[in-house]
């Protein structure tokens, strides 16, 4: 049995460690405890359809009509960049990433909200120019 200085730093290393196992438990468990909803799922649903709408879209526009027509600077450049299915698809998978994470922690609305501006924003302009 250890004594003095050597016993009490044992001590406190084990409680140290039991403290931030404790802590990261209880964080996992509340980013995990969220229940599945009908409406946070709907939303994620609608989302990764929006994405993907606006990705088949962006796609066939930037065929059609070159890579000047992409009014985003962030997929613009990584469509000159990467070209445009690797850009395109990395752009996209980030977006629906970032939304993922929303969805994991039960922030429905959000995911709600992007939707609703990604439709009145990237796939509703691709829709009046390639079918005016």
């Amino acid at each position: 049995m250890q004594t003095g200085i050597h016993a009490q730093f044992a001590r406190w290393r084990v409680g140290t460690a039991l403290a931030r196992h404790n802590s990261v438990t209880r964080v996992l468990q509340w980013r995990t405890s969220a229940p599945a909803t009908w409406f946070g799922n709907a939303i994620w649903i609608a989302f990764v359809s929006v994405q993907a709408t606006d990705a088949v879209l962006t796609y066939v526009g930037v065929l059609h009509f070159g890579l000047a027509v992409e009014a985003n600077p962030i997929v613009a450049s990584s469509l000159m960049t990467l070209g445009p299915s690797t850009g395109l698809f990395l752009v996209k998978l980030s977006a629906i990433g970032c939304a993922a994470f929303l969805h994991a922690i039960a922030q429905h609305h959000v995911v709600g909200l992007l939707t609703i501006v990604f439709l009145l924003g990237a796939v509703s302009p691709w829709v009046q120019l390639l079918w005016p």
